[in-house]
């Protein structure tokens, strides 16, 4: 069956899903985002139980081509895919899976394709990410050009040793070349390959491209990978029914259909013995003994299982930009073919591998890198520098479906806007009120990108309910945790073309003039950080939630403008900024994202270590700082015993204080005690000082026993305190990439 096709057919994508809220969005803002605008987005939600309905009906709300298909009961995956064949009213039909995502250009590439070969059915390559270790499906094939496979191909490929999925192809079928064939709704697994083999069967003509421009998850709760004796019962069944529905076509293909048949029934043996080894059953030996060959692929499935359990874990998020470039940027660039034709497989494999786990930041240059973003799973914001010629009027239309925040180096920034940045995770009646504050500001010009680190996406409601169009709802692709969560909203990716920035973490909240006095502040003072004053919210979240009286930084800093070698003393005496105290502008060269993994509290110190230009010091408290303890805790890695986290962060606390004091003057040094810029007690300095062992002379200002006492703890922290593992790289990090601040 060869394809006609129009000009601009309508594609009807079809995307079941269940749960898995936390991979829609990913997943759906790929497929809108085609450069093939002619399509309908079909959403087939087999009896949903988690927040994936509101995301559902969040997209369908922005977008008309958007529809959803809701079955309270679930029917199985081709169950609801039929429903979704039967509502598309498209000349073509594309199957995506919600966990997945597919490259801008993938629909009008497969048109073509199947306009060049006259094809009915078109597909391509998958690269795989996530859990995975890369590559892509049809590696083993080796593909040069476009495959044009017929139902033996099919057969064979499957029974190849090891076998090529080629059912987890993910096609594009024009309306005539699946007229009434459905899938079979009793199949769990293997329903993709069914009805693609039936399809060929039929007498379909099919072409299969090497490129891969679908992006297939693998993750801890993908089924397409776990067989169990219900599923190849389902598969063996299939068999059945194609003797029976389609008996010339099974007829000529019986060779190759008897071996699969017979692949299917090994697959059963081996299915029935692993639940009996799992069962505890004593049978089981008896099984493997009267069948031998079942040994090896238990074998291998036990090597499998334990490489699983010793490896890396929980996925964690890339915290440093990766820059996509034909030209090499250091140690975190991807290097890109310089044409999209250029691409290959293995080009694609090892941009998903790299990026798989969730990035943050991609920078990218040109018509190069705006292609290679496409391949980027689940990226958080990205940087796009324009090509010699500026971008054609489609690329800017490109740029505006992109799925998430771009920021354009040749966009001028909007003077007075501010973008906040707000992380969140369970607290949705903390972040109504935080965001609340926000709305409330007499500073009107302002973004707010709210950054979810629930999978269960609790802030997304929070966020539809406000009905703000300044305030953006954010999924983390990829779990953050705590500290991660907060540092990503120091990035220098601007998006909104802000002017200037602040963090507003979701249990905190700002007094109205918070943004207006912050923005002058700056202006007055000449500078581009304000570290603002804070009250405190003692028993946030309880009956008896007060406001302190005066501020956080009452007792210690001043009213004035500090250079950053001389305000970087502050650790000596106590952590310095506060994350919710900070406000920046776009033209600030100190980089507030610290970039490695750490506990909260040392992120802090580290972030205060990080400022290299002067800073005004706002005494007014515009902002409420809620003192909630544990509820904020959330650091991944913690295994270690509580006696040596402290020891670990009190060692990399006094390796800083020593660093800040050698990078001041000897002026700033010699005043320290004294220095009225300063509101911390005396004695709260020389403690830092004697505690780092940097001076012992403390000018009376604490007791000989004191003194002797700090220094053995000092001497303590340095003989038996192994700093965290982050400050080597942090300091390394900075002090090569210091910039020259003016003073």
């Amino acid at each position: 069956m060869s394809a006609t096709i129009p000009t601009n057919p309508l594609v009807s994508v079809v995307m079941a899903f269940r749960n898995g809220a936390r991979y829609l969005d990913p997943a759906i803002a790929s497929v809108l985002g085609q450069s093939h605008g002619a399509l309908e987005l079909i959403l087939c939600d087999d009896g949903s139980t988690d927040a994936a309905p509101s995301v559902v009906a969040d997209w369908a709300a922005r977008d008309v081509r958007v529809r959803c298909i809701r079955s309270e009961v679930s029917g199985g995956p081709g169950a609801a895919r039929n429903r979704g064949f039967d509502a598309a009213r498209g000349d073509w039909i594309a199957i995506v899976d919600a966990d997945d995502v597919i490259h801008p250009d993938r629909i009008a590439t497969l048109l073509a394709a199947a306009r060049d070969h006259g094809a009915g059915i078109v597909a391509d390559d998958l690269g795989r990410f996530g859990d995975d270790r890369g590559g892509t499906i049809l590696e083993p094939l080796n593909l040069t050009g476009p495959w044009l496979p017929d139902a033996a191909d099919l057969l064979s490929a499957e029974a190849a040793r090891p076998a090529i999925p080629v059912g987890y192809l993910k096609p594009l079928v024009s309306r005539g070349a699946l007229g009434a064939m459905r899938y079979r709704d009793y199949m769990t697994i293997g329903e993709d390959f069914d009805l693609l083999l039936r399809l060929f069967m039929a007498g379909a003509r099919g072409v299969v491209l090497p490129q891969a421009l679908y992006l297939y998850r693998r993750h801890g709760s993908s089924i397409s990978h776990r067989l169990a004796e219900p599923d190849i019962a389902g598969m063996l069944r299939a068999m059945d029914d194609l003797d029976r529905d389609m008996p010339e076509a099974a007829n000529r293909l019986a060779g190759p259909l008897a071996e699969r048949r017979a692949a299917l029934d090994r697959a059963r043996a081996f299915a029935s013995l692993v639940a009996r080894i799992k069962a505890r059953d004593p049978r089981a030996a008896t099984v493997l003994l009267g069948s031998p060959s079942l040994a090896r692929p238990l074998v291998a499935a036990g090597i499998e299982g334990t490489l699983r359990r010793i490896g890396p874990g929980t996925a964690r998020a890339a915290t440093e930009p990766v820059t996509l470039s034909t030209q090499d940027h250091g140690p975190n660039t991807i290097r890109i073919p310089a044409h999209a034709a250029d691409w290959t497989a293995r080009d694609v494999a090892e941009v998903a591998r790299r990026t798989g786990a969730g990035v943050g930041h991609v920078r990218v240059a040109g018509r190069a890198g705006l292609h290679a973003l496409g391949f980027v799973p689940g990226w958080r914001a990205a940087e796009l520098t324009p090509p010699e010629d500026g971008w054609t009027e489609a690329e800017l239309d490109r740029i505006a479906a992109l799925p998430g925040p771009v920021a354009r180096t040749d966009a001028p920034v909007i003077p007075g806007r501010v973008h906040v940045r707000t992380p969140t995770y369970r607290r949705p009646a903390e972040l109504e009120r935080c965001l609340r504050s926000l709305i409330d500001q007499t500073h009107a010009d302002w973004v707010c990108d709210v950054f979810d680190d629930d999978p269960d996406g609790a802030g997304r409601a929070v966020v539809a309910a406000l009905g703000d169009p300044r305030i953006r709802y954010r999924q983390n692709p990829v779990q953050r945790f705590a500290s991660g969560n907060i540092d990503q909203c120091f990035t220098r990716t601007n998006p909104h073309r802000a002017e200037y920035f602040c963090v507003l973490e979701d249990d905190n909240f700002l007094l109205p003039a918070f943004l207006e006095k912050n923005i002058s502040a700056a202006r007055d003072a000449g500078v581009e950080i304000v570290f603002r004053n804070q009250l405190v919210e003692f028993g946030s979240g309880t009956d008896g939630a007060r406001l302190s009286r005066g501020g956080l930084l009452d007792a210690k800093l001043t009213e004035r403008r500090y250079d950053p070698d001389h305000f970087r003393l502050a650790i000596l005496a106590d952590i310095g900024v506060s994350n919710g105290g900070l406000f920046w502008s776009v033209r600030a060269v100190s980089d507030l994202e610290i970039q490695v993994d750490c506990s909260a509290t040392l992120q802090e110190y580290y972030r205060t270590f990080a400022i290299e230009e002067p800073i005004f010091v706002a005494m007014e408290p515009l902002a409420v700082w809620a003192e909630n303890g544990e509820a904020t805790t959330r650091d991944l890695g913690g295994s270690a015993s509580w006696l040596r986290r402290e020891l670990a962060l009190k060692a990399a606390v006094v390796r800083l204080r020593r660093r800040a004091w050698r990078r001041a003057g000897p002026a700033e040094r010699a005043a320290f005690l004294d220095d009225p810029a300063f509101s911390y007690p005396r004695e709260d300095r020389a403690r830092g000082l004697v505690k780092s062992l940097i001076r012992l002379d403390t000018a009376g200002a604490l007791p000989p026993r004191e003194v002797a006492a700090l220094v053995l703890r000092g001497l303590l922290i340095r003989l038996t305190g192994r700093p965290e593992s982050s400050l080597g790289a942090f300091l390394t990090a900075r002090s090569a990439a210091r910039p020259s601040a003016s003073r």
